[in-house]
């Protein structure tokens, strides 16, 4: 999914891995494949951009620099639990077949 080099990219708090494996739980068939930057760039038109848009959420995560205090404000203006992915997931993504 990610082209990088570095085994383990985060984006939001779950590295690409993190998601298969919460998916591959619920019933889905999901696979994480590294490929090198500049296969994964002429996988699509835009694929350069996509690409160095997942690099910039690895290095900053998806909220950018400073990610923390805006999570922590964030947080403080939201009554009640955040929704996690794989909750999320269970009801919206159901396995096909």
């Amino acid at each position: 999914m990610l082209a990088q080099s570095q085994p383990h990219p985060r984006i939001i708090g779950y590295s690409w891995d993190e998601f298969a494996a919460k998916l591959n739980a619920l019933g889905h068939d999901v696979q994480v494949a590294r490929v090198a930057p500049e296969i994964f760039d002429g996988f699509l038109p835009g694929g350069k951009e996509l690409r160095e848009m997942f690099q910039y959420f690895e290095a900053h995560t998806y909220f950018g620099p400073g990610a923390q205090t805006a999570i922590a404000a964030e947080n403080a203006l939201v009554s009640g639990d955040f929704t996690v992915f794989s909750e999320w997931a269970r009801k919206n993504m159901k396995p096909s077949g």
